[in-house]
């Protein structure tokens, strides 16, 4: 597989051209992640895979491909892309209204309606956010549970080339160089996979690292406000799973605490004591989709997200945020 994300921006293959239909094999080339396909014994009972339709990179349009099944009068769409934006530990993307998290296998789900008020379950495999959509018909929780829980890469062939780059060596928003009107700050950071000599704020890092982690990217921003760093950690996949953003104290846009959470996400926040600081601790439907910390400490505020699944418990993440070291 050619990493086309090292292309020149617009000659990525079938740049601006319409969607079209496609084999997986066809596919794959043009989306810089794993393109994921079930099991054929997890599809729901009288579903067949009619089509892959996929949509190539444009001026207006980040690549992505949706799987088609159909049959009995029902029909689900599995919308797969790589999630460059924000907090890209985040699991309820596309989400209107996230109603619970839970685990199938080594697969952890968000669920709730779509923009358009229709079921979906949002999973993630390595870099690839996949959401299914139950575009008609009903489905009972463990057909969707065993769909999920069987996704797997569709070319396991391409897995090293897509593995292997840093998030904004495949952001689609950095390699435009800019972002919705020109507005998104993805692009206008600084992006670097190892940290400059110079930082707004200390950079945090687990000692030790858990295993098969690794910084994955460092990002600053040349003209502030705002004076922020943010970095991330990944693991052997690509996938990230600690996204941390961090502030001088008295920026004149400093990081805001108490840290507020979105409750219609299923966030639910406390004051506490970490690292001898108060604090405040997040979860994420009881901790099943993720957590969140944010406090302040010599001088600068951070705040921090672990993806659902990466860690068991409270007592797992306090301990991961003790661990923290310059």
């Amino acid at each position: 597989m050619h990493p086309f994300w090292s292309q020149p921006w617009g000659s990525q293959p079938h740049f601006g051209e319409p969607s079209f239909n496609a084999t997986p094999e066809q596919a794959q080339p043009l989306l810089p992640c794993p393109l994921l396909l079930p099991s054929d014994g997890a599809v729901p009972e009288g579903l067949t895979l009619s089509e892959v339709r996929v949509t190539p990179e444009s001026d207006v349009q980040s690549s992505e491909a949706t799987l088609n099944y159909v049959g009995g009068r029902r029909r689900l769409l599995v919308r797969q892309f790589f999630y460059d934006w924000w907090r890209p530990s985040e699991l309820t993307v596309g989400l209107t209204q996230t109603r619970g998290h839970w685990r199938s296998g080594d697969q952890s789900a968000a669920w709730g309606r779509d923009a358009r008020g229709r079921d979906m379950t949002v999973t993630a495999w390595g870099r690839t956010t996949a959401q299914i959509i139950v575009a008609q018909g009903t489905f009972v929780e463990w057909e969707l549970r065993q769909f999920v829980a069987s996704l797997a890469p569709a070319l396991p062939a391409a897995l090293p080339t897509l593995f292997e780059p840093a998030f904004h060596q495949l952001s689609y928003h950095v390699r435009r160089g800019r972002g919705p009107q020109g507005l998104d700050e993805l692009a206008a950071a600084t992006w670097q996979s190892e940290p400059p000599a110079v930082l707004p704020a200390p950079l945090l890092l687990p000692a030790p690292m858990p295993d098969g982690w690794r910084l994955d990217a460092v990002a600053t921003w040349p003209t502030p406000p705002p004076n922020e760093l943010q970095w991330l950690l990944r693991d052997e996949t690509g996938q990230t799973r600690f996204y941390a953003r961090a502030r001088p104290s008295d920026d004149t846009q400093p990081i805001k605490l108490p840290a507020t959470y979105r409750s219609q996400e299923g966030w639910r926040s406390r004051q506490t004591m970490i690292r001898r600081r108060r604090a405040t601790l997040a979860t994420q439907h009881g901790g099943s989709g993720g957590w969140s910390v944010a406090w302040a400490e010599e001088g600068h505020r951070y705040q921090l997200w672990l993806r659902a699944g990466t860690l068991p418990s409270e007592r797992a993440v306090r301990a991961f945020v003790e661990s923290l070291q310059v």
